[in-house]
C-alpha cells in the first residue's frame, strides 16, 4: 500500500467525496486543537509545570503529563485527557485490526484433504 495524495484522493473519489473526506478531518482535529489551547491556557501548562516544547510536542506532553495529575482539578485532568485521547484512539484501532485480521486468517486456513 502506497501513500495517497490529495489528487489521488480526487481521482478516485471524486469532488464531492474528497472535499467530504476533507472537511470531516478538520471538524475533527479543529474542536480537538481549540480545547487543547483553551485547557492549556487555563492550567498554565508547559511552562508552569517547568518544560517548554519547540518539536514533537505531542511526545513531550505525554511524557510530562503525569504532572497534571498532581493538582486534581477539572481542567488538569481534561487536558491529561485530551493528551492521551488520540495515542489511545490509534492503539485501540490499531489493536480491533489486528484482532480482526488474526481472526480472519484463522478462519480461512486451507486445510488438508483427508484421502
Amino acid at each position: 500500500m502506497g501513500e495517497m495524495g490529495l489528487v489521488d484522493l480526487y481521482r478516485q473519489y471524486g469532488f464531492w467525496r474528497t472535499a467530504a473526506l476533507l472537511a470531516g478531518c478538520i471538524l475533527f482535529i479543529a474542536p480537538l486543537v481549540a480545547l487543547d489551547g483553551w485547557l492549556s491556557g487555563k492550567t498554565g501548562w508547559r511552562e508552569a509545570y517547568g518544560f517548554s516544547c519547540h518539536r514533537k510536542c505531542m511526545f513531550e506532553d505525554m511524557y510530562y503529563s503525569p504532572r497534571l495529575l498532581a493538582h486534581h482539578t477539572g481542567y488538569e485532568i481534561g487536558l491529561f485527557a485530551l493528551i492521551w485521547f488520540l495515542p489511545a484512539v490509534f492503539a485501540l484501532s490499531l489493536a480491533i485490526i489486528l484482532l480482526r485480521r488474526r481472526l480472519t486468517s484463522s478462519r480461512n486456513r486451507i486445510r488438508p484433504m483427508d484421502g
